[in-house]
């Protein structure tokens, strides 16, 4: 199990420390960074560098959530009142609304997650890295813990 990075170990505030003594911290340096062999270390002992997913929703809770909505309540309460008052076609024709409402925001959502995941495979971002001494352009997913990152704008 890899282990999780965990930026603040020590109780520290990394962001009231001074650049050199992060560098320190991470057992890095400023003009060489890391070397190759120690970036494959923790690339093994803390993985990838990328966000977890969040948990998705189950497809029949997302649809039942369509249903959790003010205006839905208030349609089901008159469809259910139009009920009673044995009005069948207008209790019918309510009743189907919110049903095609529920249906066409549950498709609508399916297809915006699909849309995020497909953007999310095919977006890459890479970063520029000093290692070894050198500046090299790694894919953001092989970041590690002491890295010397060059920011540009942009």
């Amino acid at each position: 199990m890899k282990e999780k990075f965990r930026p603040d170990p020590a109780g520290k505030n990394w962001h009231r420390l001074s650049a050199a003594e992060v560098i320190a911290l991470q057992r890095s340096d400023a003009s060489q960074g890391l070397d190759e062999a120690e970036a494959v270390h923790r690339q093994a002992r803390f993985g990838a560098n990328s966000i977890t997913p969040a948990r998705r929703t189950p497809p029949w809770l997302r649809l039942l959530l369509q249903f959790h909505q003010p205006l839905i309540y208030i349609l089901t309460i008159s469809a259910a009142i139009t009920a009673l008052l044995q009005e069948w076609v207008d209790a019918s024709v309510i009743f189907g609304v919110v049903l095609v409402n529920a249906l066409i925001g549950y498709m609508q959502e399916s297809k915006a997650e699909n849309a995020i995941d497909a953007l999310s495979r095919i977006v890459t971002t890479r970063s520029t890295v000093v290692r070894d001494g050198r500046k090299r352009v790694i894919s953001s997913l092989e970041l590690v813990p002491g890295d010397i990152v060059n920011l540009a704008a942009g």
